[in-house]
């Protein structure tokens, strides 16, 4: 298991971040492929979302959605980090 990031500065931030991605390079390289799939898979659809999100004056807001994603799973990392992950049937 991961221990929480603590961190204090961005020197810190970069030296735990680099002990966990040397501790776990293959799932590193795992999810780091299946981004790059997902992205590769869906770009035509990202590519006319991003279209609208732009072009209509009514989606502007939506441009928000992925960085505010980010930023909440970032201030949240430490308690992912440390929750156990279960399955849920009911999503099936």
């Amino acid at each position: 298991m991961i221990a929480a990031l603590k961190v204090t500065t961005v020197s810190d931030f970069l030296l735990k971040t680099k002990a966990i991605i040397k501790g776990n390079s293959l799932l590193l390289l795992l999810v780091t492929l299946t981004i790059m799939l997902w992205l590769l898979s869906f770009s035509s659809g990202l590519q006319s979302a991003a279209s609208v999100w732009w072009g209509s004056e009514i989606f502007h807001h939506c441009a928000f959605v992925v960085p505010i994603s980010i930023w909440l799973i970032y201030d949240k990392r430490n308690q992912l980090l440390t929750s156990k992950a279960k399955p849920n049937y009911l999503a099936l």
